[in-house]
Parts: structure tokens; C-alpha cells; sequence
């Protein structure tokens, strides 16, 4: 089988079952694994395995070896053959990143997720995101327990083996050894605190919601870039599921007030409801908001305005929302926020 990666430049009218993804065209006789199939890591983003993908996984392994000498074989070949840098805007599908060969952590995961796919080795991507950074790692599940994998700046083991991410957010780093054999990128990730600190952190895609904690004292234009502005980018459910934990400062005790959310725009429906509780200790004995259930209306959006009576100076809100994914994902991107006090 022939495991090259063709640009095709003109269409071929004879083939009927064909898309073309970022100029490769992928016949539909071609799909290893489609994108609905609940074993895809890249499910969630629409992203197809191909047949080219399985075979070049296959030439990398033996069929004999264990998990983790795959995964490993497949981390050496993404890191030998993939540079390190950002890559112009394009569908992440493996197929691309591989015939580009640039990408960042997040192309890493993708790649090896989808070997590891075709050889029947169940994967997920973990996200961890910081104030001002993000980065994406891997685990794999074998021998009845997931094991952490960073594609890019190695794995954290102990005398009972590769640890899972879980245990590296409790601690475990700290008594474990870094198996780290990459010497063309500088280990700045890899701090064992680094994973007890990221908040949020979870599996990635719309299933899994992720709680973010944001503030605001006044106002917040969201700018178009910066992995800051990540959680107070979007609420709803794409590649990542975001919920929104406010933190309001500077509130006068006793005083009305209104936090507004300005949409930008929304894909998915033609309507999307938050839920919205406030809470504290003082607050979650007696809830005190007047919109429970706020609809964002279809563009243009005109803003969405949450009342809520301050009874300490620092107040907190949780906004969530219903929607987990295919065929519910539904996302509103928002370009402001402000607090109002309605006694002005």
C-alpha cells in the first residue's frame, strides 16, 4: 500500500465520493475510521482517519508491541518529523498536519491519537490551560488505567509505570522520574507543578464541560487573541465545553446590579438558554437572582442582562448551559461583559 500524501490539483470528475480537506482530496474509499465513529479521537471536530494514516501507523510498530512501545514510536516519529511551530490557520485533521509537517501540542495529540486509533489502542485529549498559556497533552488507557502522554515534552513514571494525569494533579510528579528525550525544545512545561495548577484542565470536546474562572471588575472587551482570553471567548460546546465561573469585585453590599453579556455571534440554533445560579456561602442559602433561565436571541444579539443584589463586595456567578455536543453544538462568542448598577 502506498502510504504517501498526494495534493491532487484538479478534480477528477470520474470520482464521485470525494471532500477536499485544506487541498487533499479524500476519496471516501479511502476512510479508515469516518468521523462519527465513537473510537475517533477527532470525532468532535468532524476529522476523518484515513487509510494513508493506518498504514503509515503501521509501518512504524510491530504488531507485537506493547501500548506503550507504540505510543513512544509514534511520539518519536511526531516529534522527528512534525517541526515544532505554529501552522497558518487550517483544519487540524491528521492527514494535513502530517503532509504540512508544522503544528503545535495540539497537532502533536491529534497525530498520535489517530495512530494509536488504528491500532485499536484507546486515546483522549487532555487540555490545561493557564493564565497566560495552554498546552495539550494525551492519555492512553492500557492494563486497565489511563497513562499520561505529552507528545512533546515526555512522561512522568514510577516504579508502577507511566503515571495518568490524574495522578500527576495530585502530586505525583514530584516522586516520579521524567522519561524526556527531546532536546530541540526547551522543558517548559514540564514542572511538576504545572499540572496542579491549571485551571481549567479536563478532556477536551463538547461532552466535557470546563469550568473557567474569570473576573471582572467593571467591564471586559474580549480581544480577538490570547490564550487568556479563551474562557471568557465563547460559552457553549465545540472543541472545548465552556462554563463560566465569575468572580465580581468592587460591588457595594445591598445595591442592585446587572452583569451583561454582549454576543457577538452564534452558530448551531437559533436560540441558546444559560442557566445562571449565584452563589457563596451566603448565597447558596438564599439565592437571590432574577433571571434563572436567560435565552440569547437570534442576530443581532442584542445583550443579555442578568440581574443579581450584592450582599458582600465580591460576588460570584456561574453561567452553564444544556448543550454536549454533536447534534448540540451550539456556540455563542461574546465580544464584551460589563456589571451595571441599576441604582445609577
Amino acid at each position: 500500500m502506498n502510504c504517501s500524501y498526494v495534493v491532487i490539483t484538479s478534480l477528477i470528475a470520474t470520482i464521485i465520493c470525494m471532500s477536499i480537506i485544506n487541498g487533499i482530496f479524500i476519496n471516501s474509499n479511502s476512510v479508515y475510521m469516518t468521523a462519527n465513529d465513537p473510537n475517533n479521537p477527532g470525532k468532535y471536530g468532524g476529522l476523518i482517519i484515513t487509510k494513508d494514516v493506518k498504514c503509515l501507523a503501521d509501518s512504524l510498530v510491530n504488531s507485537d508491541d506493547t501500548p506503550h512501545e507504540k505510543t513512544m514510536a509514534y511520539i518519536n516519529w511526531t516529534r522527528e518529523n512534525i517541526e515544532l511551530k505554529k501552522a497558518p490557520p487550517r483544519l487540524p485533521h491528521p492527514d494535513v498536519i502530517i503532509k504540512s509537517r508544522v503544528g503545535l501540542c495540539g497537532d502533536y495529540a491529534i497525530v498520535v491519537t489517530s495512530f494509536l486509533a488504528t491500532q485499536k489502542i484507546p486515546s483522549r485529549i487532555i487540555g490545561m490551560f493557564f493564565e497566560n498559556s495552554s498546552h495539550v497533552i494525551i492519555e492512553v488507557y492500557y492494563d486497565n488505567s489511563w497513562h499520561m502522554y505529552d507528545p512533546i515534552y515526555g512522561v512522568w513514571v514510577n516504579e508502577c509505570g507511566v503515571l495518568s494525569f490524574e495522578e500527576l494533579r495530585c502530586g505525583g510528579a514530584w516522586n516520579a522520574t521524567l522519561i524526556y528525550d527531546n532536546p530541540r525544545v526547551i522543558t517548559g512545561f514540564v514542572e511538576p507543578w504545572r499540572y496542579e495548577i491549571a485551571n481549567p484542565c479536563g478532556l477536551l470536546g463538547p461532552e466535557n464541560p470546563l469550568w473557567w474562572p474569570l473576573e471582572i471588575d467593571g467591564e471586559y472587551t474580549v480581544p480577538d487573541i490570547g490564550k487568556h482570553a479563551a474562557g471568557y471567548r465563547h460559552i457553549g460546546a465545540q472543541y472545548t465545553n465552556n462554563f463560566q465561573n465569575w468572580t465580581i469585585y468592587n460591588l457595594i453590599p445591598g445595591k442592585e446590579y446587572s452583569f451583561v453579556i454582549y454576543p457577538k455571534f452564534m452558530w448551531g440554533n437559533d436560540t441558546f438558554v444559560l442557566h445562571v445560579n449565584e452563589t457563596g456561602d451566603y448565597i447558596i442559602e438564599n439565592p437571590n437572582i432574577s433571571v434563572a433561565d436567560v435565552t440569547v436571541a437570534e442576530a443581532p444579539m442584542p445583550p443579555v442582562y442578568i440581574n443579581f443584589t450584592a450582599h458582600n463586595t465580591i460576588e460570584n456567578l456561574h453561567i452553564y448551559h444544556d448543550y454536549r455536543g454533536i447534534p448540540n453544538n451550539v456556540v455563542v462568542t461574546i465580544k464584551k461583559y460589563s456589571v451595571i448598577d441599576l441604582g445609577s
